[in-house]
């Protein structure tokens, strides 16, 4: 993707129910430098939305999990 910024993030989570995040880190490939850390979902959706990127997540099928539990998923 022309001009993007290229990311690594990692997340921490809880192991009740209901998941949540109580830690992430966002690290620039380029720069090979930390350039956010969070403690929220909602934080780390807000530092993203504001790069045009391209982000790797560590961990992808528990992510996967965790957003559609927090997401999309609304009990009864």
């Amino acid at each position: 993707m022309k001009n993007a910024r290229y990311f690594v993030a990692d997340f921490e989570t809880t192991f009740e129910v209901p998941t949540r995040v109580w830690l992430y880190s966002v690290t620039d490939i380029e720069q090979q430098c930390v350039v956010n850390i969070g403690y929220t979902i909602e934080d780390f959706i807000r530092f993203i939305s504001q790069y045009r990127s391209i982000t790797y997540f560590h961990n992808l099928k528990f992510l996967y999990y965790l957003f559609y539990q927090l997401y999309l998923f609304e009990p009864g």
